[in-house]
């Protein structure tokens, strides 16, 4: 559910954007580094998505975070994309 609403947004933008979406990232890659922990990597997924769907994201950024959730998917084959 959550993961259709930023794929229809088209907001204002979000202030801090490239930070949240650095800080997955490297907390994703951080969870795979420790003997591929899926249930932290999962955890941040899952937060991931919460904080971006109670943003204003536009519609490039909310392209940025679903281009992420993907890369995520990737490797756990269970996201709702």
């Amino acid at each position: 559910i959550m993961v259709g609403k930023i794929r229809k947004m088209d907001g204002a933008g979000a202030k801090d954007i490239g930070g949240i979406l650095s800080g997955a990232r490297k907390n994703f890659e951080s969870a795979m580094d420790d003997d591929l922990n899926i249930p932290k990597a999962l955890a941040v997924a899952e937060e991931f998505i919460g904080k971006c769907a109670r943003l204003p994201l536009s519609k490039n950024e909310s392209g940025k975070v679903l281009a992420l959730l993907k890369k995520f998917d990737s490797v756990l084959a269970c996201l709702p994309l």
